[in-house]
C-alpha cells in the first residue's frame, strides 16, 4: 500500500512530537537530579488547585535551568486559561 502525503504528515509530526517528548523526559529527569532543592518544592507546590499564583511566580523567578522557567511559565498560563474559563462559565 502506497504512503499518502496525509499519511507522511502525520508519521512526522508523531516522530517529531516523540522526539520532544524524549526531550522533555530527559530535561525533566537533569532537573530532578541536579536541582533537588528547587525540584522538591517545585513537587510540594504542583498542584494547581492549592497554590497561589505568587507561589508559582517565586518559583519560576528562581528556577534553575530554561526548562524550569518553561515548566514554571506553562503552569502559570494554565492558571490564567483555567480563571477565564471559570469566569466566562459564570457570565
Amino acid at each position: 500500500m502506497e504512503a499518502t502525503a496525509e499519511t507522511t504528515n502525520l508519521s512526522s509530526r508523531w516522530a517529531a512530537e516523540d522526539a520532544g517528548l524524549t526531550l522533555a523526559n530527559q530535561e525533566f529527569e537533569q532537573l530532578r537530579s541536579q536541582h533537588r532543592e528547587w525540584f522538591n518544592r517545585f513537587e510540594d507546590l504542583n498542584s494547581l488547585d492549592r497554590v497561589t499564583r505568587p507561589e508559582l511566580a517565586e518559583l519560576a523567578s528562581c528556577a534553575p535551568r530554561g526548562f524550569a522557567r518553561g515548566l514554571m511559565y506553562s503552569l502559570l498560563a494554565m492558571r490564567v486559561a483555567i480563571d477565564n474559563a471559570q469566569m466566562h462559565r459564570k457570565t
